[in-house]
């Protein structure tokens, strides 16, 4: 009866560690880039006492790819619409997620001035454990010319882990604001303009992967009765000895 006692306590006693490993091994990594599309403007300014050049959009295309190490802990996600252009991912276990957008356009330019392209964004991004844990996120403006071999961008992004802070504090960053990209233009120019927005994440605290299971999915809390249910026996079987 000892034995079965001794055997009993410790089963409790690794279901509640295990309940303890399910909360605490639960975190959160992510990265997330969006540019508002609504907002997305071409505006023309003209030199001097001459007019706006003007343009058209041709060969508009787009493209979308996500990625994720495994699909217990990680998602990842694009949004490709008139309003909503962003890529998305986050895990809460060991492994990784990428997501890219990218939307591309030919501009055709009439008259001479300047062109400015600009649209709303926002990005973030946040990492557990700045020693594991690593996220990107990305919004870019570019623009070429292959007949005068020139190359313009416009981006802003956030990175985050393997920051050498001490501890294990979770690290959140968040920008927002106007992408912009100015450029001067000539009657009959042929540009080639594309448009990213990128997000990465990865954590390397675990790579046990049953380990890696307890941080993905949470201990059912049926557990808990199952352990009242194996106290009840320690209690009996010190009942059944009291008696004999």
């Amino acid at each position: 009866m000892k034995n079965f006692q001794k055997k009993t306590l410790v089963v409790i006693s690794g279901l509640t560690m295990l309940m303890n490993a399910g909360t605490a091994l639960s975190s959160t990594t992510s990265a997330a880039a969006t540019i508002n599309w609504s907002t997305f403007a071409i505006t023309g300014y003209g030199l001097g006492l001459n007019a706006a050049p003007s343009f058209t959009l041709i060969g508009q295309n787009s493209h979308t790819q996500s990625n994720t190490s495994d699909w217990i802990n990680w998602n990842s996600n694009t949004s490709n619409n008139s309003s909503s252009f962003s890529a998305s991912t986050d895990g809460t276990g060991a492994g990784s997620g990428f997501a890219n957008t990218t939307r591309s356009a030919i501009i055709n330019v009439a008259g001479t001035g300047t062109l400015v392209l600009s649209a709303n964004y926002s990005i973030n991004a946040a990492i557990s454990d700045p020693y594991n844990n690593l996220a990107n996120a990305s919004v870019n403006f570019f623009l070429s010319n292959s007949i005068n071999s020139f190359t313009l961008s416009s981006q802003d992004s956030i990175n985050l882990g393997f920051t050498g802070l001490p501890g294990n504090p979770t690290l959140t960053s968040d920008k927002s604001g106007i992408l912009s990209l100015a450029f001067m233009v000539y009657s009959g120019e042929v540009l080639n303009f594309s448009s990213t927005v990128s997000a990465n994440a990865n954590d390397y605290s675990i790579s046990t992967p049953i380990l890696s299971i307890l941080k993905a999915v949470p201990v059912p809390a049926a557990l808990w009765l199952f352990s009242s249910a194996l106290v009840g026996l320690v209690g009996l079987g010190r009942l059944r000895k009291s008696v004999m």
